[in-house]
């Protein structure tokens, strides 16, 4: 990976697991269907306590490991669950 890849990578990160983020999160319900993509090895995300509060989940597990998500076969497992179109279509 080349270096604002992973730059952004931590961003990303660094803002979703920071406290404020959650506390952002509670002000703001949502009120619509909300699919989860998990791929195979990870633990549950803060999203997942939503169902208590009325989100909407649907969760989808991925063949393929965390790492491997944006690589070929990763993105052949996203396409396989609908989140993405083949460059074909």
């Amino acid at each position: 990976m080349d270096t604002a890849l992973v730059e952004a990578i931590i961003n990303v990160v660094s803002i979703t697991y920071s406290p404020n983020y959650q506390i952002v999160l509670m002000d703001k319900p949502l009120r619509c269907p909300i699919s989860v993509w998990r791929a195979a090895g990870d633990g549950s995300a803060f999203i997942d306590d939503g169902a208590v509060t009325g989100l909407q989940l649907r969760n989808h597990d991925l063949m393929v490991d965390h790492y491997a998500v944006l690589k070929p076969q990763g993105i052949a497992a996203l396409q396989a669950t609908g989140l993405m179109r083949s460059n074909k279509e």
